[in-house]
């Protein structure tokens, strides 16, 4: 790690402003502004609107060189030439537009330019913009909302009829009683806040690691999403984010559904499920090696190879692609989703990328399988008891190489590639090994400090949740961004109610979605399974 930390240090700057008193910060036009978006559309035709725009100068201009060169840091900077601005029309435009609502590009570049020019010196050019008020709102109902609105009825219908059987015919044995009781909220409550307990000691083992699944609610929320979700709001940001992610959503719904939406560039909608297609890609991927080599010696083998393929994937990709040794969340990336870094497009959401740590899972599960059979294991794990201060130090030694990648974030340029290709190759592998030690350390209970701690019976009920938190907590967070109609002074007390409050509300909302939508399904193919076995052996 300290040849690398040597490498990060050695490359200078030039014409780039890494930080400003707040005197010169002050000079900066804001970035954001918005006008009274209530009040201007309680007005008799009021037009409000949401403009993208540049700042630019004829002529040389001390500030804008200030600015641009305060922008090239862009790891850690917005770019402060670039701005969107929330204009109420009718109150600031009425001198630039007169009667004539089409000459609107034309009405906001003439207010902003006078506005610039009289505080800064500098001119503007409006790159994009969208309004509120030129019509009534309103969104037609089309076949996509009929048909997912549809669907939706007949899940609660069935939990409905589930629930009303399972409470008044709870002994009788009627036709398709299996399939409906699948539904019974009584039942799914009950199972959401049942103690986490097996009679399978095995699986005992695996209590820290609850709740991984994937399920029918992702296509439920999705069709929320790219349909009825339009209507949920509105305000300054309501068509620049929420309504282009849902449009988004209703073009590219099909790439979720076959799991390949971590193929897709230029793509806003549900951008945190790339995980979910990374995921069921190398799912099938390690179901077909472990079908294909058949004897455990092939697996063996084969395995270990695989693994060494996956660490050499990622620093090959980024010396190919010169990307960035680690995916960066930058201020500007981060307001559109990474659609455009390559990087997160590259290297960060593709499943060969992520392959190192599916292999290493397979692994260890196969080594696990073998040490729970050789009773002599458990006692070595005993004896070996007195390395457990290297145990724990694991864990601040993860979050250190967590950490490490900060370095990336100091120049506003990309670092040698030597340093990228070695960072790729030597960071992430550890994480995972690390991670990997630490859960077999659970499993078989070779300390008490940190199992107590994952294993705490706390994590039972929202371990159940994480997945419909999972689904539900982008749309929770964009709903509470995009409906503001003012803009927010930020401290860090803020940040920490405002986390802390869109956590809570995600996993409110996701104990229906669990009841009604996610345990349902996932037991009618328990019961349809169970019942085909069954049949098979009878």
């Amino acid at each position: 790690m300290s040849v690398l930390v040597v490498l990060l240090l050695i490359s200078p700057a030039f014409g780039v402003i890494y930080d400003l008193s707040e005197e010169e910060h002050s000079r900066m036009p804001p970035i954001f502004n918005l006008d009274d978006y209530t009040n201007c559309l309680k007005e008799t035709d009021g037009i409000y609107c949401t403009v993208k725009f540049a700042a630019i100068s004829d002529e040389p201009s001390e500030l804008l060189t200030m600015m641009q060169e305060y922008s090239k840091q862009y790891k850690t900077h917005y770019n402060h030439t670039s701005f969107q601005y929330g204009v109420c029309v009718t109150q600031k435009c009425k001198s630039h537009l007169g009667d004539k609502t089409e000459a609107l590009t034309e009405a906001l570049e003439e207010y902003l330019n006078e506005t610039f020019w009289n505080e800064y010196k500098l001119k503007t050019q409006v790159t994009a913009y969208t309004c509120d008020g030129l019509d009534d709102g309103s969104i037609a109902i089309d076949t996509s909302d009929i048909v997912v609105g549809l669907l939706i009825i007949i899940l609660l219908i069935f939990n409905l009829i589930g629930s009303l059987g399972d409470f008044f015919f709870p002994k009788s044995d009627w036709q398709g009683k299996q399939y409906f009781l699948s539904f019974s909220i009584k039942r799914n409550w009950k199972k959401l806040v049942a103690p986490s307990s097996t009679s399978d000691h095995r699986i005992d083992r695996l209590r820290s690691l609850n709740g991984v699944k994937i399920m029918p609610a992702y296509a439920i929320v999705l069709g929320i999403e790219a349909t009825w979700y339009r209507r949920f709001g509105s305000g300054p940001f309501w068509q620049t984010i929420s309504l282009r992610i849902a449009n988004d959503c209703r073009r590219n719904w099909w790439r979720h559904m076959l799991f390949l939406n971590n193929f897709t560039y230029n793509s806003t909608c549900f951008g945190h499920s790339w995980y979910i297609a990374a995921d069921m890609q190398l799912f099938i991927l390690c179901l077909l090696i472990c079908v294909l080599a058949k004897t455990d010696g092939i697996r063996r083998k084969v395995l270990p190879l695989l693994y060494i393929i996956g660490i050499m994937i990622p620093p090959a990709v980024t010396y190919l692609l010169d990307l960035e040794g680690r995916f960066i969340v930058s201020p500007e990336s981060t307001s559109n989703f990474f659609i455009q870094d390559p990087t997160f497009n590259e290297l960060y959401v593709r499943w060969y990328t992520n392959l190192a740590a599916s292999a290493l899972g397979l692994i260890m599960g196969d080594l696990v399988y073998r040490w729970q059979l050789d009773e002599a294991m458990e006692k070595k794990f005993q004896y070996y008891k007195n390395l457990r201060l290297v145990y724990w130090l694991l864990l601040p030694l993860l979050f250190a190489l967590v950490m490490s990648g900060k370095y990336f974030y100091m120049r506003p340029y990309l670092d040698p590639w030597y340093t990228r290709v070695l960072y790729t190759l030597i960071v992430p592998p550890l994480c995972t090994l690390f991670t990997a030690v630490l859960i077999v350390g659970f499993v078989f209970k070779f300390e008490d400090a940190y199992r107590s701690v994952f294993e705490w019976e706390g994590w039972t009920v929202p371990s159940r949740l994480s997945y419909s938190a999972y689904i539900l907590h982008f749309s929770i967070i964009k709903l509470y961004t995009t409906t503001r109609t003012s803009l927010i002074f930020v401290s860090s007390l803020f940040i920490m109610t405002t986390y802390v409050s869109a956590i809570i509300l995600t996993f409110l909302l996701a104990i229906p979605l669990w009841l009604l939508v996610e345990k349902p399904l996932s037991q009618i193919t328990n019961v349809y399974l169970q019942s085909k076995e069954k049949r098979k052996i009878t």
